[in-house]
C-alpha cells in the first residue's frame, strides 16, 4: 500500500491556496499552446466520465463540506490536492492527498483523511456505444478517513445524447466495510463556458443528490462547485464543494 507522510494542520490549507495562485500565472504564460479545455469536460471528468490524454497533467486544490443535524450532529470539512496525469494508451493516474477536521458529539478530531491512489483505463468501443472508462483505487485509511484502507473497482460508462451526456457508474469497495458504489448523472452546457450537471452518488445506505456548477476561467483553469442534500438515513444532511482544476 501507498505510505504518504501525515500533513501538518496550517500547512494544507496554504498548500491549496499556492496552487490555485500559481496556477493563475503559469496560465497567461502557456495559454497559446494549450489545448481547448471546456467546462463540459472538467463536468464529464468530476463524475469520473473522461481520462487525460497523454501527456496532460492537472492539479486540483479543493475544499469539501458535509454536516448532518439532529442527535448525531457532525460537520466535516477537508482540504485536499489532486494531481492527474494522462499517460500512454487512454490512461490517467491519479494521487489525492486529503487533510480533514470533523466535530461529532461535542469532540474534535483532525488529521490525515484516506490518501488515494488511482488508475483509469478508457476502453475501445463500437460507434454510437457508450465510452467505457474501468477504474481501481487504492485508499490508505488516515485519521480523519473511514477508518480501514480499501481496494475500489468501478466501470463507467458515458452515452451522448442530443444536448446532453448521461454518466453511469457501478462499482464496488473491497475492505472491512464492504459497499457497492455508484452514481447517475446528467450533464449539459448552459453556455459556451458554463456546464451543470444534477445526479446522485454514493451507496444504498449513503445516497446524496448533487447539483453542480463547472465555469472556463480559461483555457486551462475551471471553476468547481457541487451542492447536495442527503436522500438517505445514513448521508449527510447537507454536503458543498468547490475546486480550481488547472490543467497543463
Amino acid at each position: 500500500m501507498l505510505t504518504i507522510a501525515v500533513l501538518r494542520a496550517s500547512a494544507v490549507p496554504a498548500v491549496c491556496l499556492a496552487f490555485s495562485i500559481g496556477a493563475i500565472a503559469a496560465e497567461g504564460e502557456a495559454a497559446a499552446s494549450a489545448r481547448q479545455w471546456s467546462a463540459h469536460d472538467r463536468s464529464l471528468a468530476r463524475s469520473g466520465g473522461e481520462v487525460l490524454d497523454e501527456g496532460e497533467r492537472e492539479i486540483e486544490p479543493a475544499f469539501a463540506y458535509e454536516s448532518s443535524r439532529g442527535d448525531d450532529a457532525y460537520r466535516r470539512r477537508e482540504w485536499s490536492v489532486a494531481l492527474r496525469a494522462g499517460l500512454p494508451g487512454a490512461t490517467q493516474i491519479e494521487l489525492v492527498l486529503p487533510y480533514a477536521r470533523e466535530s461529532f458529539d461535542g469532540e474534535t478530531i483532525k488529521g490525515t483523511g484516506d490518501v488515494q491512489l488511482e488508475l483509469a483505463k478508457q476502453f475501445d468501443t463500437p460507434e454510437n456505444a457508450p465510452e467505457l472508462i474501468g477504474s481501481i483505487a487504492l485508499r490508505r485509511s488516515g485519521r480523519t478517513g473511514q477508518g480501514h484502507d480499501s481496494i475500489d473497482a468501478a466501470l463507467t460508462a458515458v452515452k451522448s445524447l442530443e444536448t446532453v451526456d448521461v454518466v453511469a457508474s457501478l462499482g464496488y469497495s473491497f475492505g472491512r466495510s464492504r459497499a457497492t458504489l455508484g452514481s447517475l448523472s446528467v450533464h449539459w452546457d448552459a453556455t459556451p463556458t458554463v456546464a451543470m450537471r444534477a445526479g446522485v452518488a454514493g451507496t444504498r445506505r449513503a445516497l446524496v443528490g448533487e447539483l453542480g456548477v463547472s465555469i472556463s476561467l480559461s483555457e486551462r483553469l475551471i471553476l468547481d462547485v457541487t451542492a447536495g442534500r442527503g436522500l438517505t438515513r445514513e448521508a449527510p444532511d447537507y454536503t458543498f464543494g468547490v475546486s480550481l482544476p488547472f490543467r497543463f
